[in-house]
């Protein structure tokens, strides 16, 4: 790493005092301590610091995984599964580095997109749903309740924004909100999940995961491969229609006014499965 910035200030004729630390904990001190000016190191290893900001990553390193040269076989079936990691799972590499770095000095780092959002407002609009209570919901007086409040104020402390006032809108279906989102009458959106891909068709990108909250499926009798054939889904909240659609393609679909609804279908034999979360919190 050392070697690779000493290149870097080469190339671009930059005149600075390099100082070599044997250990990370009093490069860091000496940083906070505006000791020096300029700190170099692994974006993931130096935990975030809010006096920190970004300038510039100089440099890239791949990691690898190693098997026994008498083991070939190991190395082809690593690298067959990391392919169908990538294809069915694009998004597990971030969420294992939101799992075990969930703090870094690169997650602080605002793009120049995001400059420049910062620059021409002073305002966020954000759009929640109205009856999707712990994540978001309207109190009697009208205003924006549950998770959703809590997470925007941490959202704007965390990131030093305070002066970004914050006004809140609420939707009575997920496809209304995610079409606001797409057409720019909103900023943010939460919650919203149901797959990587069907959020980009509709012209929106999600953030790395906020909550999370294992599903669980709902049937009646004996599990078969023919239990996962139809599927009741509340139409009041389509991250299950998207859900389903995600990780069952072949599934015939039919959409009922509540939760009471989808779980008397199941009970009736109408629909074969229903979705529950395991935090017994319907999505």
């Amino acid at each position: 790493m050392a070697g690779v910035l000493d290149d870097f200030l080469k190339a671009r004729a930059i005149k600075a005092e390099v100082i070599r630390f044997n250990d990370y904990e009093p490069l860091f001190e000496a940083f906070d301590k505006a000791e020096i000016d300029v700190l170099a190191a692994e974006g993931d290893g130096a935990y975030g610091r809010t006096n920190a900001e970004l300038l510039y990553p100089y440099g890239f390193s791949d990691y690898y995984l190693c098997v026994a040269k008498n083991k070939p076989e190991f190395l082809a079936e690593l690298n067959a599964a990391q392919t169908e990691l990538f294809k069915n799972e694009p998004n597990y590499i971030n969420s294992l580095k939101s799992k075990y770095y969930p703090v870094s000095v690169a997650s602080r780092a605002f793009s120049a997109a995001e400059k420049k959002w910062l620059l021409e407002n002073t305002k966020a609009r954000v759009g929640y749903l109205k009856d999707y209570l712990p994540y978001s919901g309207r109190g009697k007086d009208g205003k924006a309740t549950g998770l959703v409040t809590d997470v925007m104020a941490r959202m704007w402390e965390g990131l030093g924004l305070q002066n970004i006032e914050v006004s809140y809108e609420g939707f009575d279906s997920y496809d209304q909100m995610t079409a606001a989102l797409a057409s720019d009458k909103i900023d943010i959106a939460f919650p919203v999940g149901g797959g990587l891909y069907y959020s980009e068709e509709g012209g929106i990108f999600q953030s790395t995961p906020l909550v999370f909250a294992v599903t669980e499926l709902v049937h009646k009798g004996e599990y078969t491969e023919k239990t996962t054939e139809r599927f009741a889904v509340n139409d009041n909240n389509r991250m299950q229609y998207y859900f389903v659609k995600t990780y069952y393609p072949n599934a015939k679909i039919t959409f009922y006014s509540s939760i009471d609804a989808c779980l008397k279908a199941v009970k009736n034999g109408e629909a074969d499965e229903k979705l529950l979360d395991k935090s017994r919190f319907i999505i």
